[in-house]
């Protein structure tokens, strides 16, 4: 879907609506770097929901550790080339991380941020959150940026058993409300063009 945006091309670039993502972990660093790369993506956003997404790169201490958390998770152990991968592009997420904070900060992008609220147990040298607190948000100012927790930990923050699932209605809760108001935004669009069409008739 990204990249049909990208291009420009496909049904939804066509019906110019607009988006709300929801994305876990590394796949909130993909769309950051989409939104930031593409004009039609970045425009057309207007809600994201981030699932333990690691925003945090070089400049945090602590990044090396969440690789090797991120890999473990991935692989049940830790991949010495998926780590070189993260560790060597850690400027590269730094800059994608700087440059989306100030596009959100400055365009009409909600942000939604969940962090895990629990520690991965039971795995081979794990026994802390996969993505700690700080690294999992933005930090942006809260007409902005909404930061809460799911109680589960990053690999089960994003699968559900059931509608009822706490996780499954916290994201619902975020995306039913964005969709209502952005219904209202439209009529009051609508109801505008209205009156300037009959005061043009007038």
């Amino acid at each position: 879907m990204l990249a049909s945006l990208w291009r420009g091309s496909g049904c939804l670039t066509r019906l110019q609506k607009p988006l709300a993502f929801v994305v876990h972990s590394l796949g909130g660093i993909i769309l950051k770097d989409a939104i930031r790369r593409s004009e039609i993506v970045r425009d057309r956003t207007k809600l994201v929901i981030f699932l333990g997404t690691p925003h945090r790169g070089s400049a945090y201490a602590g990044w090396g550790q969440i690789a090797s958390n991120l890999a473990r998770v991935a692989l049940q152990d830790s991949n010495k080339r998926l780590l070189e991968t993260l560790e060597v592009n850690n400027e590269v997420l730094d800059n994608i991380h700087e440059e989306f904070k100030t596009i959100a900060f400055a365009g009409a992008i909600k942000i939604h941020s969940f962090q895990e609220a629990q520690g991965v147990t039971g795995m081979k040298g794990m026994s802390a959150k996969v993505v700690d607190d700080f690294s999992s948000k933005l930090d942006l100012p809260r007409e902005r940026e909404t930061v809460e927790s799911i109680d589960a930990n990053h690999m089960q923050m994003a699968r559900y058993s059931s509608r009822d699932d706490q996780g499954y209605r916290a994201i619902s809760g975020v995306l039913k409300a964005f969709v209502r108001q952005e219904l209202e935004r439209q009529q009051i669009q609508r109801a505008v063009a209205v009156d300037v069409a009959d005061a043009a008739c007038t």
